[in-house]
């Protein structure tokens, strides 16, 4: 392989219903072949970023950030010279899903941050008149996917220098074939003579040495360019937390001090030494690392609540405890700080919070709007195929109808089960062939739905990852409007971690809505009771209940294996809830 060629026109599952390899995959080869550099321009999106980074750390190759940008009908790529230029790429791409313009129109957010690569004549045309075209070093070049002379003479007259740009779908012969069928998915077509041992278009294919030199050979110093702009992309993202500032007219850490002791003297009264010694250790940890502005954020959402349980490690802290954040005493139960913060620990704190069920929806918009809509999103998840939708979806581009797509499902499903055997896992085809007689062409439809399983699909709403951003979020990653109508970022919660987001888990739960509704009813009957000092880990009616079992509806003790627990030991005190559970 010439060593002096980058591909930067790469596309990956991650161009969803389109690619048809895996990043680790695509990766992997590049470094076979000894390519040096690599760019990632899956289609309007960035979703496999974080894995095309890891990747390309685990083979040694440098990575350059891009996307190929379409709208219209016609497409760019546009690659990050640096952190400026992943910015406008971001918020390039957050504009096209948000309300996609003409391509000339885009390339006003863009400027010498970025390099544009057109590979259509038509939009070359029609951009010829903008200065940016020479910029030195080039910003905009005609790609040249391969000795086309119409885009060497539009280049020519446009004034801008060519570059190869081989569009890569594939390793693979094969790989085509998935193409196709994943382009019929999208589609909703049953596409004619779609059989695996079609030939695929070499142009398609991840090039050869053979085919490089065979299709640019006229155009030496096209394939050359792509090493010239490799050598202009360098950029590095996730080094810095990315998290608001609180507004206040003093220092964060000062307030936080101050509410903290505040909270503490609520809930324990006169503030022994242990407990002071406990706050200012904290209050070290949490200011040296810079998260005292989280912890305030945190607290200014909670307070909107009608009540709150924080969960998980954050359990353990006191400040949290203080401020209102959590409800169990890490001082009386002896839990450690560390588990959730220390000097040695780089994450960010992360503390879920539940909200009552019907509640959460409205904090969350209240969240938004406070903080500012265009600084605020949620986490995404991305949806894969599973073994059963891939089926399904590619039994019906084959055009099986329903009915029989139906029965054979009930089929495989069957055999689940037999032999330790699962037909609805990995590698269904080879192990099944044994077992059950399948008419063609289900045997080609089950191995190609085994090889599309676990590709993305589409996103969705993580259950309650927030982030916010000091300033617009979509300079930071792209982001999208999910069907219920809230904004996503595109990232999955590990990936928006490694970009340095600190994520706010803000959760559901039927049984604080419960509880708030049966005070309420307690209220409404004249019970009046002070809820900061009632301590229900030493009520005795309250202990007796949780031994008899009789605990429906209770988070955590509400299983049958947990009540039937309760009832055959007869202990009901926290201690043994804790051994318990």
């Amino acid at each position: 392989m010439n060593s002096t060629f980058v591909p930067l026109h790469l596309l990956s599952n991650y161009s969803l219903l389109y690619g048809a390899n895996h990043i680790q995959e695509l990766v992997k080869h590049a470094s076979s072949l000894g390519i040096k550099s690599i760019a990632l321009t899956d289609r309007n999106n960035l979703y496999g970023l974080h894995t095309f980074l890891r990747e390309c750390k685990n083979h040694h190759i440098q990575p350059i950030i891009g996307a190929r940008l379409e709208s219209h009908g016609e497409r760019m790529i546009c690659l990050a010279r640096n952190p400026a230029g992943f910015a406008m790429l971001s918020h390039a791409i957050t504009v096209i899903h948000r309300d996609p313009p003409p391509l000339p129109e885009l390339l006003s957010l863009l400027d010498g941050n970025t390099i544009i690569i057109i590979d259509h004549t038509d939009l070359l045309r029609r951009v010829a008149h903008l200065t940016a075209l020479r910029d030195n070093p080039p910003r905009v070049w005609g790609g040249l996917p391969g000795p086309r002379h119409a885009m060497v003479k539009v280049a020519g007259e446009a004034g801008v220098p060519l570059v190869a740009l081989p569009e890569i779908i594939g390793l693979h012969r094969s790989d085509y074939y998935i193409h196709r069928i994943l382009r019929a998915i999208a589609e909703n077509t049953v596409p004619g003579r779609l059989t695996p041992e079609q030939t695929a278009p070499a142009e398609a294919l991840f090039p050869s040495l053979p085919v490089l030199k065979n299709r640019f050979g006229l155009y030496p110093d096209a394939l050359g360019a792509t090493s010239l702009i490799a050598q202009q992309c360098h950029t590095t993202i996730g080094n810095d937390l990315v998290f608001p500032r609180y507004e206040t007219p003093v220092e964060s850490a000062d307030l936080l001090r101050r509410l903290a002791l505040q909270g503490a003297e609520e809930r324990y009264g006169e503030l022994s030494e242990t407990v002071l010694k406990r706050m200012d250790y904290e209050l070290e940890i949490i200011n040296e690392k810079g998260f005292a502005d989280y912890f305030l954020v945190v607290r200014d959402i909670v307070l909107r609540a009608s009540r709150i349980c924080g969960r998980g490690s954050g359990a353990a802290s006191l400040v949290a405890y203080s401020l209102g954040i959590t409800n169990v005493d890490p001082i009386r139960h002896n839990l450690y700080f560390e588990r959730f913060l220390n000097r040695d620990r780089q994450d960010p704190p992360d503390i879920d919070i539940d909200f009552a069920w019907d509640e959460r929806d409205a904090i969350i918009q209240q969240v938004m709007q406070d903080y500012g809509r265009d600084r605020c999103a949620m986490v995404c998840n991305h949806i894969h195929f599973k073994p059963r939708s891939a089926l399904r979806e590619v039994a019906k581009v084959h055009g099986i109808p329903e009915g029989e797509i139906a029965r054979v499902r009930k089929l495989l499903s069957g055999l689940s089960g037999r032999e330790g055997w699962n037909p609805f896992s990995r590698q269904f085809y080879p192990y099944k062939k044994q077992r059950v007689s399948l008419e063609a062409p289900w045997p080609e439809i089950l191995t190609t739905a085994d090889r599309i399983t676990g590709f993305p699909r589409h996103l969705g709403v993580h259950v309650g990852g927030l982030v916010i951003t000091p300033d617009p979020i979509h300079f930071h990653v792209p982001v999208e409007t999910a069907p219920k109508g809230v904004p996503i970022i595109t990232w999955e919660k590990d990936g928006a971690e490694e970009a340095g987001f600190v994520k706010i888990d803000l959760l559901g739960n039927r049984s604080l809505a419960v509880v708030r509704d049966a005070i309420a009813n307690v209220k409404a009957n004249g019970i009046t009771f002070d809820q900061r000092t009632w301590d229900p880990l030493v009520d005795a009616r309250t202990v007796a209940l949780l031994a008899s079992g009789a605990t429906m509806g209770v988070f955590y003790v509400e299983s049958p294996a947990m009540r039937q627990l309760q009832r055959k030991t007869q202990r009901g005190d926290f201690e043994h809830l804790v051994i318990h559970s």
